[in-house]
């Protein structure tokens, strides 16, 4: 009861939020000024999406976790997250990708079908994935590929940077639920 009634607490606002930077976009002339409005719309709808997933865990926990399954297309998808991490901060103003950092995206659009999948689900695990990929990295890249493999009917991404790396002995465990690494070094990165 008590997350329920959270998470309508939290929803509410960010509607708001959501409605107020999409009507602001829409009549918004300046060039500059309508894409940030939109990336405040992209990313209060992340943020809402974050509250549902919060509510979800528990279902997730007794394997009734409900997916919305529509059309993808994967590389519009790779492209918003991509976007919203190289123009995304930190918690303490600091932008997320460094100037010494270069994004990377490498992305067949014109052999990449559309996917029946959850769409804002497939965005999150990238937009993680290529979050985590420029926290651990200073200077490089991180490169985002893309490509369709026919002969196993599959869309593959990948995600590789020229961070620190995961030690052998922790990569089992970072895909355990609430687990990284190494805390220390994370907070380090943060």
């Amino acid at each position: 009861r008590f997350m329920a009634v959270v998470s309508h607490e939290l929803r509410s606002p960010i509607h708001g939020i959501c409605g107020l930077s999409e009507a602001l976009a829409i009549s918004e002339k300046d060039g500059g000024r309508h894409r940030k409005l939109k990336m405040i719309t992209t990313c209060s709808t992340r943020l809402l999406d974050l509250v549902s997933n919060i509510m979800e865990i528990s279902n997730m926990r007794t394997n009734n976790l409900r997916l919305n399954i529509e059309a993808c297309n994967v590389s519009q998808m790779v492209e918003e997250a991509v976007h919203m991490l190289d123009h995304a901060t930190d918690r303490h103003g600091h932008p997320v990708k460094r100037a010494s950092v270069k994004l990377v995206t490498e992305v067949d659009r014109a052999n990449l079908p559309v996917i029946h999948a959850d769409t804002h689900r497939c965005t999150q695990v990238v937009y993680n994935l290529v979050l985590n990929a420029l926290k651990f990295t200073h200077e490089g890249q991180v490169r985002i590929t893309g490509h369709y493999c026919a002969e196993k009917e599959e869309v593959r991404l990948d995600v590789a940077d020229t961070g620190v790396g995961i030690s052998k002995q922790h990569l089992e465990r970072i895909f355990e639920p609430f687990e990284q690494e190494d805390g220390d070094i994370s907070r380090t990165f943060e």
